[in-house]
C-alpha cells in the first residue's frame, strides 16, 4: 500500500536562534492499494516531481505474491493538482515471462529535456 503524505513545513526559531522544521500534516491519501488492477501486492513506492509541476507515483506491482521473484508490473499514477487528486492507476510495464525482468530502481527527472526517466 503507497500511502501518500501532503504536508507543510515550517521553520521555527527557538528563543536561543536555533531552529527546527516543524511539518504540519494536511492530508493523507492511500495511492495504491492491494487489489488493484490485477496486483496483489506494491513494493518499492516513490514519488517525484515531473518537470511539469506534476507528481508522479510509481511502484513495482506484484501479480501474485511479495516476494521478489514473480510476475511483476510498474504500477504509475499522477497528480496535476499537488496530490489532491489523482489519476487512475496505469499499468506501464509487464515482465510476462521474464519472472526476475522487473525491479524497480532509480527514477531521475531532466528538467532540460522534460522527461521523466524510470530505471528498470
Amino acid at each position: 500500500m503507497l500511502i501518500f503524505f501532503v504536508c507543510s513545513a515550517i521553520p521555527e526559531v527557538y528563543e536561543e536562534g536555533y531552529m527546527h522544521m516543524c511539518f504540519h500534516f494536511i492530508y493523507v491519501m492511500t495511492l495504491l492499494c492491494p487489489g488493484d488492477g490485477y496486483v496483489d501486492y506494491y513494493r518499492i513506492p516513490i514519488v517525484t516531481p515531473a518537470p511539469d509541476g506534476s507528481l508522479v507515483a510509481l511502484s513495482e506491482g506484484r501479480k501474485f505474491s511479495q516476494a521478489d521473484e514473480g510476475d511483476k508490473v510498474l504500477s504509475v499514477r499522477r497528480s496535476v493538482d499537488g496530490g489532491k487528486t489523482w489519476h487512475p492507476t496505469e499499468f506501464r510495464v509487464d515482465d510476462d515471462i521474464f519472472r526476475k525482468g522487473l525491479a524497480l530502481g532509480v527514477v531521475l527527472t531532466d528538467k532540460d529535456a522534460k522527461t521523466v526517466m524510470v530505471i528498470y
